[in-house]
């Protein structure tokens, strides 16, 4: 028998061409299976921790906005969303005390649940607040009859009824609302609005006529882009730094793109890249920007010593242009390319359609000397099993697991695992949105190899 030596890639690409074929007679190791099971099983535990409320068991305010920035991002149905508070529950929380408030908090949720349709998303936003996406066409009457689902009920502690209500905001999918933040931003005002006239009101958000008419001439400019040499683009970069010295890269720069309208106004990268994705014009900025940093780094050469490799971005919806792919390959297959100086973070992953083929086309790329990094990690349920299907070099932490790392126990577990099992998979960890030096040396502690964002720069 010849025995032959593979690298990892190359003996998945055979088995995929069915060269090599897998012999049953020869089970995986039961030490690697049950080390694999246990850390799935800890990941999983901590991602329903970091993801759902404590004490109601609905949706967290984090993972509510995820379900926000997908619903804009597919737009596969028109919904609006509902943000309700309770109205009279300091008073049955300060006589019957807070454990009868934290079991009135259970029985609104377990009421709430039962008025809204399956699948739709609700959450405990914080306190006595309460989100869910609805199908808009009635939205507003979904408020009203959970407003008056509240006041029906009654809630008995010591021998003493409790009679509550609510308050209510709408707010529709509008175009300047291009993200979750802002989303949440309106329905809160919407919501100030019921409070204001009274208990059991329900208010409509609507965008100011002159802020509207600017947002609709921002979606229309994004949504006919041709030519983007002829708009005016603005790339700037952002540093990435190695936290110790094992790390594989040098300091590395991400590339951010952003734009400025007809009135020379700047159109922030987040609402950019929201509006190219959602008029389908993401696949033209993604092959802009890969063509215009290509040109840039052959044309400039810039010293490696002060300025290492650079990282584009590569929306999922990018990544579902076959067109898109090929031209990047030719582009990085040319004889001067620095491809040494070029790697991928592929953003939205979810969006996907055929995970193999960018599986594919990830190996093939790696083969010319590039490296992939998976994006938005542990943001949703999937993120375990897009790192197990996608050959990448690393992963990116999602964003909202930074923030409050030196104040939350349960981020600081959830990032500990992402590590622990990024390296057993032979994978690098990059955390963005790093604010502090308080968060930048927990994210040391916790054995992340990349940090980027303010406090680097």
């Amino acid at each position: 028998m010849r025995v032959v030596e593979l690298e990892l890639e190359a003996l998945a690409r055979h088995m995929r061409k069915g060269i090599i074929v897998p012999d049953n007679q020869y089970e995986r190791p039961l030490v690697d299976e049950s080390i694999d099971r246990m850390v799935r099983k800890v990941y999983d535990q901590l991602s329903w921790a970091s993801t759902h409320d404590e004490l109601t068991g609905l949706l967290g305010r984090r993972e509510f906005e995820r379900m926000l920035e997908q619903q804009l991002a597919r737009r596969e149905d028109e919904r609006a969303l509902v943000r309700l508070d309770l109205r009279r529950f300091r008073l049955l929380n300060d006589t019957a005390g807070y454990q009868a408030g934290d079991a009135t908090l259970k029985q609104v949720a377990e009421l709430l649940g039962r008025a809204v349709e399956d699948g739709m998303p609700l959450a405990r936003l914080a306190g006595t607040e309460f989100a869910l996406l609805v199908p808009a066409e009635h939205a507003q009457q979904t408020a009203r009859d959970l407003i008056q689902s509240v006041e029906a009920a009654k809630f008995v502690f010591d021998g003493r009824t409790y009679r509550l209500s609510a308050s209510a905001g709408v707010v529709a999918e509008l175009p300047g609302l291009v993200s979750a933040e802002r989303w949440l931003r309106a329905s809160e005002q919407a919501l100030a609005a019921a409070k204001q006239d009274g208990h059991g009101k329900v208010s409509e958000y609507a965008l100011d006529p002159d802020d509207q008419s600017r947002q609709e001439q921002i979606a229309a400019k994004v949504a006919g882009l041709s030519d983007l040499n002829e708009e005016r683009m603005l790339l700037r970069c952002q540093k990435i730094i190695p936290l110790h010295a094992q790390a594989a890269m040098a300091p590395q720069y991400e590339v951010l793109i952003s734009m400025y309208d007809d009135e020379g106004n700047l159109i922030t990268g987040r609402d950019f890249v929201r509006m190219a994705e959602r008029y389908d014009r993401m696949q033209a900025v993604d092959r802009w920007v890969v063509g215009h940093m290509l040109d840039w780094l052959r044309e400039q050469a810039p010293d490696p010593r002060h300025f290492g490799g650079v990282c584009i971005n590569l929306s999922g919806y990018s990544m579902n242009d076959q067109s898109l792919l090929e031209f990047i390959y030719e582009k990085l297959s040319e004889k001067d390319a620095p491809i040494e100086r070029l790697w991928f973070e592929i953003t939205e992953a979810s969006a996907i359609n055929d995970v193999q083929a960018v599986a594919d086309f990830i190996i093939e790329m790696t083969e010319l000397g590039c490296r992939f990094c998976l994006g938005n990690f542990g943001s949703g349920p999937s993120s375990c099993e897009f790192m197990r299907s996608l050959p990448v070099d690393l992963i990116k932490i999602d964003s909202a697991f930074t923030g409050q790392l030196s104040t939350s126990e349960t981020d600081r577990a959830m990032v500990r695992s992402m590590v622990e099992m990024a390296h057993y998979m032979n994978r690098e960890v990059i955390a963005s949105q790093v604010e502090s030096r308080d968060v930048l040396d927990m994210l040391r502690q916790l054995g992340v190899d990349y940090a980027q964002d303010f406090v680097i720069e």
